[in-house]
């Protein structure tokens, strides 16, 4: 008597994919593939992994904040856009005292962000592959004429 009822908070059911109803399987999976994968700039990398229904995102490395200190929730794939959006939080500091950063992530490497109810762009990047060396002629017919010797090939 005379209490008043603590109110019940339900939380919308998680999204993961946007745009499920609107895009074939065909063009989702291609959207998929061109965001999947490692992203960086000069100062933060971020690896984008799972699946189209159940992507997620972590980051690799990051000149701001520990990566430790870093978690991201609401990932959500967006394939009409090829992009992907997510919230970033962190403790809080001088620099966003909020400690929260919304990222929206497009396969073009555009990326969006708002930080502190701020609005900033960026770009990212691919990392370059690390390609293999390749021995020069006259180093692989070196190592042709030692293994020749080696196994008593050469006279």
């Amino acid at each position: 008597q005379g209490r008043i009822p603590t109110p019940t908070v339900c939380s919308p059911p998680s999204r993961t994919m946007a745009d499920k109803p609107k895009i074939d399987p065909f063009e989702v999976a291609q959207a998929w593939r061109e965001l999947e994968g490692q992203w960086q700039d000069d100062y933060r990398g971020i690896s984008i992994e799972g699946t189209a229904e159940a992507p997620r995102v972590r980051f690799t490395h990051s000149q701001f904040r520990p990566i430790s200190q870093l978690s991201v929730t609401d990932v959500v794939f967006h394939p009409s856009t090829r992009s992907i959006s997510f919230t970033v939080t962190f403790p809080p500091d001088a620099s966003n005292d909020t400690g929260r950063a919304q990222w929206h992530l497009h396969a073009d490497g555009r990326v969006k962000f708002n930080v502190n109810g701020k609005e900033a762009e960026t770009t990212m990047g691919r990392p370059s592959p690390r390609v293999p060396r390749v021995p020069s002629f006259s180093g692989y017919a070196m190592m042709t004429q030692l293994a020749s010797k080696a196994v008593g090939l050469h006279h």
